[in-house]
């Protein structure tokens, strides 16, 4: 584990405890005012459009970026959680990393609208490049956490209506199944490890979004989806995350359904480590192994 990984972890773990016992909303309130003031890391232009009535998006671009490809970025935050103005930072970091634009749709957030809201406004922001002119085969979805969820099930939407699916997909640390055991005592070893997540708040996030709905409907917890005709996927993850063991099983699903996935796990991280790419080593390996990934299907 890099030094700045070790340091970055013992700061978030402070935070972890200091908001253990805030509401979703308090939460989504802390969340925005930490990230939607830092300031780009690097030169980025930006663009909102319009979905539909309710539906926004922005634009996150490059000059020197592919332009006939596009990434569709699903953020996370438990489905609670997250924003144009809080996730344009860690986006325009990816766009400067990969050389690829991404949209990224403000879709509605629990538990003011639970599922399937903002799955369907995902829906609507593919539909939307569509719409525009994106070849299909040019187009890669990419999410992380809850955002990685809603990619799987738009993905799985498309496959239902028989629809074009995107090149590929990138999965950063996914949550597969909005599913949880009773008994907490099964979380708390990888808990301790966890500096992000808790069962307590994976439960909180689950009742929200999840609503009146069986956690083991397809579109709701990918996992248990008939994964069959499925992009390739790259899916990443952290040693000390607790969706760990929920996304190597959802890997070995997917190849079981004949999907092409490659399972990268990264010694020593965190859940999301991913988006501080810009801070910690062993997440800018990772931002390579997805650029290589990205253009190695978006050129067939």
């Amino acid at each position: 584990m890099s030094l700045k990984n070790w340091f970055i972890k013992q700061q978030l773990k402070i935070k972890k405890e200091d908001l253990t016992d805030l509401s979703v909303l308090e939460r989504r309130k802390r969340f925005e005012i930490t990230l939607s003031n830092l300031a780009l890391t690097c030169e980025a232009q930006t663009k909102d459009v319009m979905i539909d009535n309710h539906l926004k998006a922005r634009w996150i671009m490059q000059p020197k970026t592919k332009k006939d490809a596009v990434g569709l970025y699903f953020h996370g935050g438990g489905f609670c959680m997250g924003s144009l103005d809080s996730y344009q930072n860690p986006c325009a970091d990816i766009v400067n990393a990969t050389n690829l634009n991404l949209l990224l749709p403000n879709y509605r957030l629990a538990p003011e609208n639970p599922f399937p809201a903002g799955l369907y406004d995902c829906v609507k922001a593919y539909d939307y490049l569509i719409a525009t002119g994106y070849d299909p085969r040019k187009i890669v979805f990419l999410g992380d956490s809850a955002g990685a969820n809603l990619a799987l099930s738009t993905a799985l939407i498309l496959k239902n209506r028989h629809a074009c699916m995107p090149a590929c997909m990138v999965l950063m640390s996914p949550c597969t199944v909005v599913e949880m055991y009773d008994d907490d005592n099964i979380y708390s070893d990888m808990e301790k490890k966890d500096v992000l997540l808790s069962a307590k708040i994976l439960r909180i996030w689950a009742k929200a979004y999840n609503n009146k709905y069986n956690t083991k409907d397809p579109l709701v917890s990918p996992l248990y989806a008939n994964l069959s005709g499925l992009p390739p996927l790259l899916i990443t993850i952290g040693t000390d995350d607790m969706l760990l063991d929920s996304a190597r099983l959802f890997h070995m699903r997917a190849l079981d359904y004949g999907v092409d996935s490659t399972f990268i796990v990264n010694e020593g991280c965190f859940h999301a480590h991913q988006l501080l790419h810009y801070y910690i080593p062993e997440a800018q390996a990772i931002m390579q192994s997805i650029k290589r990934f990205m253009f190695k299907h978006l050129t067939k």
